[in-house]
């Protein structure tokens, strides 16, 4: 199911905040510890922003060419391997969201229905790819949460 537009960008924009609220409890070695498939919480949020990044490229490609042909992909956390402290990582998604929220809250009329050819998923639509990304935040968002109860469980 796809959400109406608003709710989309709500959704969009209310993620960073729900993953801050599972994280900001934590101490800061917390979310550089690997907890999950040797990811830390920063990089969770470093793939976040690689998505949003290929995301937005691929949204203003939409917009740009009639039906063009995307190519599927899954990035790694940009902060892989890297000592980050959260706080930037989340300063970095929150700006990159942000830009991505207000380009499409800008959006006419209509044109989340422009269309591309996805190389694994077939037609696909700004709609629907902003829906994938809503639904990628919440598996996320679900990650983070079993990371942060690991975390609370060893560190009792």
């Amino acid at each position: 199911m796809v959400m109406k537009q608003e709710l989309q960008i709500d959704a969009l924009k209310s993620a960073m905040k729900d993953v801050e609220r599972v994280v900001a409890p934590l101490p800061s070695v917390a979310t550089e510890k690997l907890l999950d498939g040797g990811w830390t919480m920063v990089d969770v949020v470093g793939h976040l922003i690689a998505v949003d990044d290929i995301m937005f490229r691929r949204f203003q490609r939409m917009m740009e060419e009639d039906d063009p042909d995307i190519i599927g992909e899954i990035p790694d956390s940009i902060y892989r391997g890297q000592h980050v402290p959260f706080a930037s990582a989340m300063d970095r998604w929150r700006s990159l969201r942000g830009e991505m929220c207000e380009w499409l809250e800008k959006l006419p009329p209509g044109a989340l229905n422009r269309h591309a050819q996805h190389n694994e998923r077939g037609k696909i639509s700004i709609r629907t790819e902003v829906q994938v990304l809503v639904n990628h935040d919440t598996e996320h968002l679900n990650q983070l949460i079993k990371m942060r109860e690991n975390w609370e469980r060893k560190n009792r």
